[in-house]
């Protein structure tokens, strides 16, 4: 397949009305051999969902023939099966499937990060279609990761002595509370594969605070680095460090007084379920560097999806 980009996904007409990016694409091999096809992308406009599906409206360019439309997940480099597309468009999804190149999928996977970033520069955070986690509304907490409600955020990695890192940011969302401390769980990333055979534990956590700079331990495995050196790399990869976790930690307490009714009083939440450890869980979820952000349950299954997709909610984001 010959697939060509006609806008980079970083360039646009203006500040505020960026170039929708298009593509042609021409297939090699079966059916639509030689057949080419000119290409409009949709992603969600949610900015929270965590679904990573592009929708590609293909239009073919010999003849006035209707547009087909489907589904990829962009970063399984799959078909997106939970939405029912029509005959021609399931065998031309398949046949593009079939011939996409590793950089056709980087330039798509790509196309929607920026997307989805694009939507965090803007989103209103009063209207927006998020909830908090469970324990957090139950008043067991006050902690929340950003990557779990925002999934698609940069994320905070950096290198150390030749290991690759991951930092998790967590935020208070007390309605009420001035506290100026990030909470932030490191994790020493596996080397030479895409992912663990285990879910990555946390090395260590500690607080930071992004007005003052200081920084407090909390808890550290056994021959972890020094937490003063490992906030040292992470600034050094992110220069912009403070000005980051100030603005997610506002967003989040924005976030806090808008789903947090009640204002009482409530404890951070617990450390042990970063470390794997909570005597009090059965079954401990183990941390990982990007958690399952929740989605709203406010729409019903045959409602439109909050995401915008114009899909019912039980065939688009509630299909999960």
């Amino acid at each position: 397949m010959k697939f060509e980009a006609f806008h980079a996904v970083s360039e646009g007409a203006g500040a505020d009305t960026p170039a929708p990016p298009t593509a042609r694409f021409t297939l090699d091999q079966a059916a639509f051999a030689g057949q080419s096809f000119s290409v409009t992308f949709r992603v969600c406009p949610n900015p929270c969902c965590p679904c990573g599906v592009v929708g590609l409206e293909c239009r073919p360019e010999a003849g006035p023939g209707q547009p087909l439309t489907f589904d990829l997940e962009v970063f399984e480099r799959q078909l997106n099966t939970r939405v029912q597309s029509a005959p021609d468009a399931v065998a031309l999804r398949r046949a593009f499937v079939a011939e996409a190149q590793p950089a056709d999928w980087q330039w798509l996977g790509q196309l929607f990060l920026t997307a989805k970033r694009r939507q965090m520069e803007t989103m209103d955070l009063d209207t927006l279609a998020v909830d908090l986690p469970a324990d957090v509304k139950a008043g067991g907490s006050t902690m929340v990761g950003y990557r779990e409600l925002f999934p698609w955020a940069e994320t905070l990695r950096f290198s150390r002595n030749s290991e690759e890192w991951y930092a998790d940011d967590q935020h208070c969302v007390q309605p009420g509370c001035r506290c100026t401390e990030t909470g932030l769980a490191f994790f020493r990333l596996p080397k030479g594969g895409t992912g663990p055979a285990e879910p990555l534990r946390c090395v260590t956590f500690l607080f930071h605070d992004h007005a003052t700079g200081k920084t407090r331990p909390v808890e550290a495995q056994p021959g972890s680095p020094a937490p003063d050196a490992l906030v040292q790399a992470l600034r050094a990869a992110h220069p912009q460090l403070a000005e980051t976790l100030r603005h997610r930690h506002g967003q989040l307490q924005q976030l806090g007084r808008r789903l947090l009714r009640k204002t009482r009083r409530r404890s951070r939440r617990s450390l042990s379920y970063l470390l794997g450890d909570d005597p009090e869980v059965d079954d401990p979820v183990p941390a990982a560097p990007t958690p399952s952000p929740v989605r709203s349950t406010e729409p019903g299954r045959n409602d439109p999806c909050p995401c915008g997709s114009g899909k019912k909610f039980k065939k688009c984001c509630g299909a999960a």
